[in-house]
């Protein structure tokens, strides 16, 4: 929990070093009193460790990280997504620490690769490209993926959206957070389960058109759905927690 990690953070000695996420107020927090070494790393003026000039597409993620006058470019071709430039903002950060030179630091970063199903990308039938982010969701987790969906280019980009699970007295207000965001980047939205309905009726409600979206009650219809849909050079993510078994329409798509 957010707790036992501040109380990390506090434990530290004065010869200890905490890497902090200057842009998480949150985690800013846990730097004040500090005994040992503290770098923040972030986006805004107040890191230490900052990343500027992010871009992310089907060839990856790149950006400048700048530290006090220098500066260098990072290139990470396996990960897509913004979020992941924090990642190895905190990774460039124990390096700067460990004393490492830049250049080595960069090199390194390039071999990163996601775990499976974690942001994947796959090339599908009719020279499609698959997002497979199957492993499991979460409102945020999905969010993120949605922003993904937005930054690469295709003919059409299509949301296959599944449900997400053990969410208690939450399920309808998380699921419908997704859905808002839905109409800001896909063009189609196939819905999966029994809870999934949700987004697809807050994306309606933010104006995505409704003749362009499709509940379905499981992965087998959601992959008869997608595979009557698809296009030359789509774009499509497909998430879901494990308990759907999105992964297998992915199978289902591959080229």
């Amino acid at each position: 929990t957010a707790r036992e990690k501040e109380q990390l953070v506090k434990a530290l000695d004065k010869d200890g070093v905490a890497i902090l996420n200057v842009d998480d107020k949150r985690v800013k927090k846990m730097g004040e009193g500090l005994k040992g070494d503290l770098i923040y790393y972030g986006l805004g003026d107040e890191a230490q460790v900052r990343a500027s000039k992010i871009e992310t597409g089907i060839e990856g993620t790149s950006f400048i990280f700048n530290y006090e006058d220098k500066r260098e470019k990072v290139l990470l071709p396996h990960l897509i997504g913004e979020h992941f430039a924090y990642a190895a903002l905190a990774a460039i950060a124990v390096g700067i620490y460990l004393g490492i030179d830049f250049k080595e630091i960069a090199k390194s970063l390039e071999g990163l690769k996601p775990p499976p199903h974690r942001l994947n990308l796959v090339k599908g039938e009719k020279e499609t490209v698959v997002i497979d982010d199957t492993y499991n969701a979460s409102a945020s987790s999905t969010i993120e993926a949605l922003k993904v969906l937005g930054k690469l280019k295709g003919n059409f980009r299509i949301a296959v959206l599944g449900d997400m699970l053990e969410l208690g007295d939450y399920t309808e207000r998380e699921h419908r957070r997704v859905g808002k965001r839905v109409p800001e980047v896909a063009q189609l939205l196939i819905t999966v389960g029994k809870y999934a309905h949700f987004i697809a009726d807050e994306a309606v409600k933010n104006g995505f058109p409704k003749d362009k979206v499709f509940n379905t009650k499981n992965k087998d219809e959601a992959l008869k759905v997608l595979r009557e849909h698809l296009q030359e050079n789509d774009v499509v993510l497909i998430k879901g927690s494990r308990g759907v078994e999105l992964d297998e329409v992915v199978e289902g798509v591959k080229k």
